[in-house]
């Protein structure tokens, strides 16, 4: 790593916080050869003008240089920043001030990595470009959340949301269904195996319990809604299986075997429930939920630029069906 040879220019009263603080080791060599050979830390750089948390340091404590890369400064501010978006193990090691060194020189070497990135052309690499401006897109959503915090719906707002959309609200008809899972071949197997016996259910559990195949699986899945009737379940079944198990009869096999997400099932359905009417009460935790939400996308639309978009609808029903 390039390092220079003149430290930081602190002000007399700062240096002392800083190197309780940082306990800055860099350029010492039993640091150097304890972490080579070490897999670089991903240390991501705040966007510009992003608000920052002042990690109850003073401006000028912050501001206080801590090293620089060709003429780039490396503040206090920014050092804290990098450990404050540290997560797992990294984290762990790094709140051992003895550590804090480390820190700082991954900050460094990952700054070198980024000129030597710019200067072999990878700012124009199109992927690099989109994560470029994901990061910009969800900088700027945070700072909007942030500029419109939740606030507290009153029950009026609630009640006309629940009349707003009263289909919302009747919940269909839902199942829930055995099954067995594998390849083609060892569904088709299972299922003959099952149409054999006299309780199916228990003749699909033996029948996999007595499979040495690693692709071979059994459970049970639901409720979930027929998926004709456009309803979303909380955790979705593939369409196909659900359709499937909507189409026969409880406690009968589906008659044959149905592909969905590159495995076969054999399906069968155990139990069906009516359907049933959501009531405002079982619903409040949604509704807030939405007002939240409605509150927020008013923010962003008020946000965004003004432009001049067009929808073909006709294409549009094409991607609905």
């Amino acid at each position: 790593m390039k390092r220079g040879s003149s430290g930081p220019n602190l002000r007399p009263g700062v240096l002392p916080l800083v190197l309780l603080l940082v306990g800055c080791r860099c350029g010492a060599e039993e640091a150097t050869e304890r972490d080579a050979g070490a897999p670089p830390i991903e240390v991501t750089t705040t966007p510009p003008d992003f608000p920052r948390d002042d990690h109850g340091l003073s401006p000028e404590q912050g501001a206080a240089v801590l090293a620089r890369v060709d003429g780039r400064a490396i503040t206090v501010l920014d050092f804290f920043d990098d450990y404050e978006r540290l997560r797992g193990v990294d984290r762990f090691r790094f709140a051992m001030p003895r550590e804090r060194g480390a820190l700082l020189e991954a900050r460094l070497r990952e700054e070198l990595l980024a000129d030597e990135a710019r200067r072999r052309g990878y700012a124009d690499d199109p992927q690099v470009r989109a994560a470029r401006e994901d990061a910009e897109r969800m900088a700027w959503v945070e700072q909007v959340r942030r500029e419109h915090p939740v606030v507290a719906p009153t029950a009026s707002e609630l009640l006309a949301l629940y009349a707003a959309e009263p289909e919302r609200w009747h919940r269909p008809a839902r199942v829930r269904a055995e099954y067995v899972r594998g390849t083609r071949e060892e569904a088709e197997t299972a299922l003959a195996h099952a149409r054999t016996q006299r309780d199916p259910m228990r003749a699909m559990r033996e029948w996999v319990d007595a499979s040495t195949s690693p692709t071979v699986a059994n459970g049970q899945l639901g409720p979930f809604s027929d998926p004709a009737t456009g309803w979303r379940d909380e955790t979705p079944v593939p369409r196909a299986f659900a359709a499937a198990a909507h189409a026969t009869r409880p406690g009968e096999l589906h008659p044959e075997v149905v592909e969905a997400d590159g495995a076969w099932y054999v399906v069968m359905p155990v139990a069906m429930e009516p359907a049933t009417e959501i009531s405002f009460e079982e619903a409040h935790d949604d509704l807030v939920r939405e007002h939240a939400r409605q509150a927020f996308e008013r923010a962003i639309g008020n946000a965004l630029p003004e432009a001049e978009v067009a929808i073909d609808q006709r294409v549009l029903a094409t991607v609905r069906r």
